[in-house]
C-alpha cells in the first residue's frame, strides 16, 4: 500500500503584478503545515505524508511580488477511509463546488486563493470551492473590479475531475498600500546606551509590522521591547544587537519594507562617538536666549540636539572591575550599567543576619546643583536584590524614594515591588508596613515604615513618591505632569535628612532626565542661565550613562522651556476660588485666561 499523495494542478492567473510562486496549505489529520512552490509558471505539485481517512482543508494562493492574500472561509467534507471508492462514490464526488448567489468573488489584492477540500484514498477527489460574497444595496463597502478573470483546475492521480470557474478579483476602495512615513536613520552608540526606532506606519487595512534583526525576526524579551506601532527599544545595547535592522510591514493589498544599521561600540572599539574627547565644552545659555537657543537645535530633525549628546562625557576613563566580577555581575539588572569602582555606595554588613553579608548593590551618590551628593541614584531592585534594597535604604535612611517606571512595561518586568500592597511584609530581615497610599492622575504617594529584625527603637519612615505617567516606550507628551511631580517632591523632601532616594528600571535614563531637570532648575532660580550639557557631563562622572537617549535630552530641554515660558500653572485647591479671580483680570480686553492661554498654546500644539 503505497503513501496517499495529492496531485494538484492549476491554471495560473493573470497577475496584476509578477507570480512569483505559489503556497500551498494543509489542514486535517491532526496537523498542518505549508509548501512554499517557486515560479511564477509552475502549475502542478504533488502533496505528500498524508493520512487515508482523514479530512484535509487544502488552499493554493498565488503570490505576488507585492501582495498578499486575505483569509477566506472553507467547507469540509467527510472522508471515507476505504483505499478503493465504488462508481457512484466517484461520481458523487466529482461535483461538490458550490454554486447559487451573484457572481464569485475572490477577497483579495492580486493574489488568487484556490480553496481546496481533499478526500485523501486511492482515488481523490478534489473539490474547488469559490468564496462567494453577495452583493447588497445596503453593503457599507462595495466592491471594485481591479483584475481581470482567470481559471483553475485540479486533477487527482486517477480520474481527472477539472473544474474551470471564471471570476474577477475586487478590492476595497479605500483599501490603502502600507507605507512607512517615520523611520530611524542609521546609529552609532557605546554598548549600555538606549536605542529606540520609532516608526509610524499607514495602510489601510492596518499592517503587520515585523522586524527582522541580521534575518531573523525580533522577539521581545529582556533586551528588546515591541510596542503596539511598530517601535522598537532596546533599553540598553549589547554587541550582539549590532547589525541591519529591517521592518516589514503588510496588509491584504500590498507590503512595505525599510532597513537601519545599528553598530555599538565596546570598550576599546572605535565607533563615531569613541573619536570624541570625553567631554566638549559648553556656554551657559541665558534665559533670554533659551527659546531661540531650543528652537534652532530641534531643526533638521533634531540634528542639533543630536551632534550635542554625542559630545557628552562617556565614561570611557573609569573602570568598574568591582561591578563585573563574578559575584556582583549578576546583581546589576543590565550587564553594562553598572558603577565605576571609585564612585558606589558600599554596603555595611549586618551582624547576625547571613543574607546581609555582602557590600556591592548598584547604587551612586550624586550631586545635586548646589547640595553634594543631594541624591541617591539606583536601579529597581531585582527578586535576588531585595534584601540589599532595603539594607541600602536602612543604611543610607532617605526620607524620600522617587521612582519613575511602573513595576511592568510591555509585558516586562522593569521594577520588582519593594512594598507590601496592604499591611506589611518581610524583604529579609526586614519588616515593611504600608502605613497610608494615595493616588492621583499621574502619580501615586506611599508612606513606608521599615523595622530590622531585632532591633530597637523607632521604625525609619520613608514616603515615596511614584511617577506613573512615563510611558512605556519613549518620552512624555508633555513635561507638565513631570514638572508637577517634581514640585510635590521638592516640596515635601528636606534634603538636610540625608539624601533623595531616585530609581528607575536601569536607574540611568528616567533617573538621570528627573536629576538634571532638578540640577537646571535650580541653576535657573539662582544664575538665571542653563547649561543643560554641563550638568549632564557632571553626573556622568559619577554614575554612567545618566540620561540614556537622545529623546531624553531632547525633553530635558522642553520641560526647562515649558517652565521658563509657561511657569508654575499648578493651584492648590485651597486656593482655587482666589486664582479664578485673579485669572478673569489682566490687561484691558484680554483676560489672564486669554494671556496663558496664549502662552500654553505652542506646547500643546507641538505635539497635534
Amino acid at each position: 500500500m503505497t503513501p496517499p499523495s495529492i496531485h494538484l494542478t492549476w491554471t495560473p492567473p493573470t497577475p496584476l503584478g509578477a507570480t512569483t510562486g505559489y503556497r500551498i496549505s494543509f489542514t486535517g489529520g491532526g496537523n498542518s503545515g505549508s509548501v512554499d512552490v517557486s515560479g511564477g509558471s509552475t502549475d502542478n505539485y504533488t502533496l505528500t505524508g498524508l493520512m487515508r481517512g482523514e479530512m484535509y482543508n487544502i488552499s493554493i494562493v498565488g503570490i505576488s511580488e507585492h501582495f498578499f492574500s486575505q483569509s477566506v472561509a472553507w467547507d469540509t467534507v467527510k472522508l471515507p477511509e476505504r483505499e478503493v471508492m465504488n462508481e457512484k462514490e466517484q461520481e458523487g464526488g466529482k461535483s461538490n463546488s458550490r454554486q447559487g448567489g451573484n457572481a464569485g468573488s475572490i477577497a483579495a489584492g492580486v493574489l488568487v486563493p484556490l480553496i481546496l477540500v481533499a478526500v485523501i484514498a486511492t482515488l481523490v477527489v478534489v473539490t474547488l470551492i469559490w468564496l462567494k460574497r453577495r452583493q447588497s444595496n445596503g453593503l457599507k463597502n462595495p466592491l471594485s473590479v481591479i483584475h481581470q478573470t482567470f481559471s483553475a483546475a485540479t486533477s487527482p492521480s486517477v480520474n481527472n475531475v477539472t473544474m474551470d470557474h471564471s471570476t474577477k478579483l475586487y478590492k476595497r476602495p479605500n483599501d490603502k498600500i502600507p507605507a512607512i512615513v517615520q523611520f530611524p536613520k542609521d546609529t552609532h552608540v557605546q554598548e549600555g546606551e538606549a536605542v529606540l526606532f520609532q516608526v509610524k506606519v499607514t495602510g489601510v487595512p492596518h499592517p503587520n509590522l515585523t522586524w527582522y534583526h541580521n534575518g531573523v525576526q525580533v522577539k521581545a524579551d529582556y533586551s528588546r521591547d515591541l510596542a503596539g506601532d511598530g517601535s522598537l527599544t532596546l533599553p540598553s545595547t549589547e554587541l550582539k544587537h549590532s547589525g541591519v535592522y529591517r521592518l516589514v510591514a503588510h496588509n491584504s493589498v500590498g507590503r512595505v519594507e525599510q532597513e537601519v544599521r545599528l553598530t555599538v561600540g565596546g570598550e576599546g572599539q572605535i565607533t563615531p562617538s569613541s573619536n570624541k574627547p570625553t567631554s566638549v565644552p559648553t556656554a551657559p545659555i541665558p534665559v533670554s536666549q533659551l527659546g531661540n537657543h531650543v528652537e534652532n537645535k530641534h531643526k533638521r530633525r533634531n540634528q542639533g540636539f543630536n551632534e550635542e549628546y554625542q559630545s557628552l562625557y562617556d565614561g570611557r576613563d573609569k573602570t568598574i572591575s568591582i561591578a563585573t566580577n563574578s559575584e556582583n555581575k549578576l546583581k546589576n539588572r543590565f550587564g553594562n550599567i553598572c558603577v565605576y569602582d571609585d564612585h558606589r555606595v558600599q554596603l555595611t554588613p549586618l551582624p547576625g543576619h547571613p543574607d546581609c553579608q555582602t557590600d556591592y548593590i548598584n547604587a551612586c551618590y550624586v550631586d545635586g546643583y548646589s547640595t553634594p551628593s543631594k541624591f541617591l541614584a539606583t536601579q529597581g531592585p531585582l527578586p535576588k536584590t531585595l534584601v540589599d534594597f532595603w539594607r541600602l535604604v536602612w543604611q543610607e535612611r532617605p526620607p524620600s524614594i522617587v521612582m519613575i517606571t511602573k513595576l511592568e512595561e510591555g509585558g516586562k518586568i522593569k521594577c520588582q515591588r519593594y512594598w507590601p500592597q496592604t499591611g506589611r511584609c518581610n524583604f529579609g530581615p526586614f519588616e515593611v508596613t504600608l502605613t497610608d497610599e494615595q493616588i492621583f492622575a499621574d502619580y501615586t504617594t506611599r508612606r513606608l515604615e521599615a523595622q530590622l529584625e531585632g532591633g530597637s527603637g523607632h521604625p525609619l519612615k520613608v514616603a515615596q513618591f511614584h511617577f506613573t505617567a512615563w510611558p512605556d516606550h519613549g518620552v512624555p507628551d508633555y513635561a507638565t505632569p513631570l514638572l508637577a511631580f517634581h514640585r510635590r517632591v521638592i516640596k515635601e523632601h528636606n534634603p538636610r535628612k540625608r539624601p533623595l532616594m531616585v530609581h528607575c528600571s536601569a536607574g540611568v535614563g528616567r533617573t538621570g532626565a528627573f536629576i538634571t531637570i532638578d540640577h537646571v532648575l535650580e541653576q535657573l532660580g539662582r544664575e538665571k542661565m542653563v547649561d543643560i550639557p554641563c550638568i549632564i557631563n557632571k553626573i556622568r562622572h559619577q554614575r554612567m550613562k545618566m540620561v540614556q537617549t537622545v529623546d531624553q535630552y531632547v525633553f530635558i530641554h522642553d520641560a526647562i522651556l515649558e517652565r521658563v515660558v509657561c511657569g508654575d500653572t499648578q493651584i492648590e485647591a485651597s486656593n482655587l476660588r482666589m486664582a479664578i479671580i485673579k485669572l478673569k483680570e489682566g490687561i484691558p480686553g484680554e483676560s489672564s485666561y486669554h494671556q496663558q492661554f496664549s502662552v500654553s498654546w505652542p506646547f500643546m500644539m507641538k505635539h497635534n
